[in-house]
């Protein structure tokens, strides 16, 4: 990976955490469910502040809350 290049995604980026990059499946035919990240460590959809990687050096790269919600067309 470019050292150069930060990223964030969903899931904790930080070196050693084991979360690295976390996919999640959402299931679109349940309308009206909504997915929303927490700040509990170890939860399947924790995203904490601060965990660009290489490292913490710019905050408009972080990913620090997000929600997704089902709805119809």
């Amino acid at each position: 990976m470019d050292p150069a290049k930060l990223v964030d995604a969903f899931g904790d980026q930080r070196p050693g955490s084991g979360d690295f990059n976390r996919f999640i499946t959402i299931d679109t035919a349940q309308v009206g469910r909504v997915y929303r990240s927490v700040t509990t460590p170890g939860d399947p959809y924790y995203e904490p502040e601060r965990d660009t990687y290489p490292a913490d050096r710019d905050p408009s790269v972080d990913l620090i809350a997000w929600t997704i919600q089902i709805t119809r067309n």
